[in-house]
This record gives C-alpha cells, structure tokens and sequence, in this order.
C-alpha cells in the first residue's frame, strides 16, 4: 500500500509539474489529485522536493538498468538509443517534467549514478549528453526516435 501511495503521490506531484512552476505546487492540489490527505502526504514524504528526489531516484535506476542489460547483451547504440526511448516515451509524463522544471537537479543525479558504474567516462558522456538530447526532443516535437538511427 505505501509504495502505490508514494507512487500517486510522485505521479500527482509530476503531473502538475508538467502545466506549473515547481515554487507554485502546493501539498493541498498533490493531495487532492491524488486523492489523499495531507497527513498522507506527510507520512510519506517530507516536502515535495523529497516527492522529486523519489521518482529521479527511481526513474535513474531504471535508466541504468536499461544501460546495464545493453551493455551485458553486447548491444549496439541504436538499441540502447531506441529502448531509453522507449521507456522515456512511456513515462512521459515524468521526462515533459524533468526538461521543463528539473532538467539540471536529473543530469546531476543521472552523471553521479552513472559515474558509480562505469570506468569509460568518455562513454558516459556520450550517452548522457547525446542521447537524452535526443530523446527529448523526440518526446517534444513527437518525432519518431527511428530518424536518429545509424544504419
């Protein structure tokens, strides 16, 4: 039951990040979009950065994960390309939020993990920098991530 409750409320929080200014969202419109009461709220997260932090947290997790499984299958870039794309297109709601409002706190979260996990900082970089350009602004102009492949 927590983890849907905290998950609500990160949706809630994501969700009105997407049409407002983070300084703007108060916890009364993520408790009422998520259909909770405040003291819910309070019993899961501090304030609404920790909201934040929680979903990055799990969306970067995710990311290296997706990362990991390519780099083990011995994959090429254009998969590894086509699946943060495709998780990021289905989690969209989140990445519309990450670039409007909270792009610079996502790649200092996302270079740090990355930094843990890797030796080739130089292949860390190219895949941070060059990638997530190009995921959003496939997600924002709703081009399809298949013109940016290599042959």
């Amino acid at each position: 039951m927590a983890l849907n409750t905290k998950n609500a409320i990160a949706d809630s929080v994501f969700l009105l990040l997407n049409n407002n200014n983070i300084n703007s969202i108060t916890v009364k419109e993520i408790s009422i979009n998520a259909n909770i009461s405040r003291k819910t709220f309070y019993n899961n997260f501090h304030n609404i950065i920790d909201v934040i932090d929680y979903k990055l947290d799990n969306i970067i997790k995710d990311i290296i994960k997706i990362y990991k499984l390519n780099i083990i299958r011995k994959k090429d870039y254009n998969t590894l390309l086509v699946e943060l794309y495709n998780y990021s297109y289905k989690n969209k709601i989140y990445f519309n939020a990450i670039k409007k409002e909270l792009f610079l706190k996502f790649k200092i979260k996302l270079d740090n993990a990355f930094l843990n996990i890797t030796t080739n900082k130089y292949l860390y970089i190219s895949i941070s920098g060059s990638f997530f350009n190009i995921i959003f602004y496939c997600l924002e102009n709703n081009t399809d991530i298949k013109n940016f492949i290599i042959k």
